[in-house]
């Protein structure tokens, strides 16, 4: 009996080990809705990762660009402005987007083990080295908003699995519906992009471009098999 007792108590450490790690240990997805200058008429989407043990709390964002470039509506219109990959400290950038921009940020905890959360971490520090950091912005292909799921996909690979429930209500607008509901405030920028863009706008929403919006994001399109995509939900405003 008392093996059998001994046994039952080391598997409880085991558990409130594991979960006081996890506790201490935690990754977001900060969804920031849109504002009213031109870079932020579709939101914004970022990882957060905190770590209470060691004073942790990072912004990992894939949303950054040189605001000094003279050339920067022409090229963000015509994708081919350089964005990259920028780590910088959470509260200082909560502070900008709710305080300075006005605009609300949602929190989504991701419920992930240890061990998955090592992963994306680790693909997020080698991602924001500076010959890994930069890519071309794209407005439906690669964007902020689609470098969160593909991210999840390089790193937790099979454990993801759509919700296509929540992908065919997405899907029931072009994307052409989306991008002049964002900028209704400005008809000269929807103007350009339309130009830009053209007919491929007119394609309904698929599976694989449903992550183009921060705000089609924070609907949850999908959800990890091994653990629930949404474990908490927090408004900031």
């Amino acid at each position: 009996m008392k093996g059998f007792k001994g046994f039952f108590l080391f598997l409880f450490l085991i558990a409130a080990a594991l979960s006081a790690q996890q506790s201490n240990r935690s990754l977001s997805l900060i969804t920031v809705y849109p504002g009213d200058a031109i870079y932020s008429a579709f939101g914004h989407t970022a990882f957060r990762y905190v770590d209470q043990e060691k004073g942790i709390d990072r912004l990992y964002n894939y949303g950054t660009f040189d605001f000094r470039d003279p050339e920067f509506v022409p090229k963000f219109v015509h994708g081919q402005l350089d964005y990259f990959l920028g780590v910088v400290y959470f509260k200082q950038e909560f502070k900008n987007y709710t305080l300075l921009e006005n605009r609300t940020v949602i929190e989504q905890k991701l419920n992930l083990t240890p061990d998955e959360i090592t992963k994306v971490v680790f693909f997020l520090t080698e991602n924001a080295l500076p010959e890994n950091r930069f890519y071309k912005y794209d407005f439906i292909k690669d964007n902020c908003s689609t470098r969160i799921h593909s991210v999840l996909e390089k790193t937790l690979g099979s454990d993801i699995m759509y919700d296509q429930s929540v992908i065919a209500k997405i899907g029931e607008k072009s994307y052409r519906d989306y991008i002049r509901y964002h900028l209704k405030k400005s008809p000269w920028f929807d103007a350009g992009i339309q130009l830009v863009l053209g007919m491929p706008l007119d394609q309904q929403v698929l599976p694989s471009g449903s992550f183009f919006l921060p705000a089609l994001v924070s609907v949850r399109p999908f959800s990890l098999l091994s653990f629930c995509w949404l474990l908490k939900r927090r408004s900031y405003t």
